[in-house]
């Protein structure tokens, strides 16, 4: 539900961006004393079309389309310069749509097991900038008001315009229905992609399966005993996830005090073998390589290896395709107890 609620959320970002951006572009048409209406009449017949022909020539009719258009208001600007910075300030303004665009795409698609997260703190980072951006407009406006004769000026465009406002009506309608159904497709479009490249996977189906795997809990039964336990499991970060990231299938991780548990589920017993081997070189890095053999016990199925160092308990486990990381104070048997709940081992004497 989460990952789903990130989606909408990132694609609804890029008409807020184009709602949070556009009064830089209305202080470009102030700065020239027209508005949106009166470079449409101005331009109709000057403007090339940018609906017909191949890719290429679209591109190119779209990049003098946006010449004329620059032409136009810097000709009839009252300082040509500051429109110049505007126009380009405008522009950067609605990268962070198309960053929305691309989230929400990094979202649906990625094997990322932290996705998730990555994509909420990047929602609030958009939202934080087009919040930004909102604040801004009303600065900028408040500190540089509009001469008396340009706002006579575009107030009299205005009032002609609102006398023909049928059209207006009919535009502002038809561009909603418009977006409503374009922000429809692409929300459904992009949580089918997340359906498809997210999909769970049957355990008696992944390579490397065999008895010791069936044996072993899954990712929702690690994060029930957590939740039982009163550990905090939401958006909680696991260390390792960048080790043989295109192979981890699934994680679960709690937090409670100085106490962190994480699980990972692989596509096989060899890369959980292999995952097990690089997270006890990152841990014990000042640990003698034999002594950190010595450290090391066979488990039906696999491996556990246990170090304690300036009172923190660290253990490091795989079993069937699973791994387990986890540390805690050097007196509490909690690690212990949750491995002993989860069938990873049998007696805390281990």
């Amino acid at each position: 539900m989460k990952l789903v609620l990130n989606i909408i959320f990132s694609v609804i970002m890029m008409p807020v961006n184009l709602y949070c951006s556009f009064w830089i572009f209305r202080e470009v048409l102030n700065l020239s004393g027209v508005t949106l209406r009166g470079i449409q009449n101005d331009l109709a017949h000057r403007l090339p079309s940018v609906t017909a022909g191949s890719r290429y020539a679209r591109s190119g009719r779209r990049n003098r389309r946006n010449r004329i258009i620059f032409a136009y208001l810097s000709e009839k600007s009252s300082d040509p310069p500051k429109t110049k910075r505007l126009f380009q300030c405008y522009l950067y303004s609605m990268l962070p749509g198309l960053a929305a665009l691309i989230l929400a795409e990094y979202t649906a698609i990625s094997q990322h097991a932290d996705k998730t997260r990555i994509a909420f703190w990047g929602n609030i980072i958009l939202l934080i900038i087009n919040l930004v951006l909102l604040i801004a407009g009303k600065i900028y406006r408040k500190n540089n008001p509009l001469d008396e004769e340009t706002t006579e000026m575009l107030e009299q465009a205005r009032a002609r315009e609102r006398e023909k406002g049928g059209r207006k009506v009919r535009n502002i309608i038809a561009y909603t229905l418009l977006g409503g159904v374009f922000l429809t497709i692409l929300i459904g479009f992009n949580l089918t992609l997340a359906d498809i490249t997210g999909a769970p996977k049957q355990a008696t189906n992944r390579p490397g399966g065999n008895i010791s795997h069936m044996a072993v809990p899954d990712s929702e039964r690690v994060r029930t005993v957590l939740t039982d336990r009163n550990f905090e499991t939401a958006e909680i970060p696991v260390s390792y996830w960048f080790i043989e990231e295109d192979k981890l299938m699934y994680v679960a991780a709690g937090a409670k005090d100085d106490i962190k548990f994480e699980f990972y589920d692989y596509d096989g017993t060899e890369t959980a073998t292999g995952v097990f081997n690089q997270i006890i070189e990152r841990i014990s890095i000042g640990l003698p390589s034999a002594e950190r053999d010595q450290n090391i016990a066979e488990l039906p199925g696999g491996k556990m290896f246990a170090m304690t160092e300036n009172g923190i308990y660290s253990v490091v486990i795989y079993k069937g395709n699973t791994v387990i990381y986890a540390y805690s104070p050097e007196t509490s048997s909690e690690t212990k107890d949750i491995l002993i709940e989860l069938g990873y081992i049998k007696d805390k004497a281990i």
